[in-house]
């Protein structure tokens, strides 16, 4: 075998492999999306069926049930919100960052790194607490 094949034969594995993969990881999504056209009866037959007569009568039941597009409704306005809230905060520091001078940049990324590793000892702090109870219920036990 040339070395071109080789390279031919490594590519077509490679393309196997990873379309194997992908489909093994997108499976679980497709058969949720069509079980969710399916009645329930359809839905929980053994053994499962591929082809049904599909229906919208399960959406218009969980419309029913709770009220769907207010919870969805609040989602939206708390996404944008926090966006705005977000970008009036980094508009300015960015600007501020850009233009005035060097030790309000040095200043300001020495508090970022800080304030970064203030988070990692917070949750060192928060695993070694949580490791001491663990051995506390497992020593009360013995």
């Amino acid at each position: 075998m040339t070395l071109n094949q080789q390279r031919k034969l490594k590519t077509i594995l490679t393309g196997l492999f990873a379309w194997t993969v992908a489909l093994v990881l997108f499976f679980p999504i497709f058969w949720m999306f069509i079980t969710s056209f399916k009645t329930e009866l359809q839905a929980i037959s053994v053994p499962p069926s591929l082809f049904f007569e599909p229906t919208l009568e399960n959406f218009r039941i969980v419309q029913e049930r709770s009220d769907y597009i207010h919870h969805a409704w609040n989602s939206v306005v708390t996404s944008f919100g926090s966006t705005i809230i977000a970008l009036i905060i980094a508009i300015p520091a960015a600007y501020s960052m850009a233009f005035f001078q060097e030790n309000v940049r040095k200043t300001f990324c020495f508090g970022c790194s800080l304030q970064k590793c203030y988070q990692r000892l917070a949750y060192s702090f928060r695993f070694i607490s949580c490791a001491e109870t663990m051995d506390y219920w497992i020593l009360k036990r013995l």
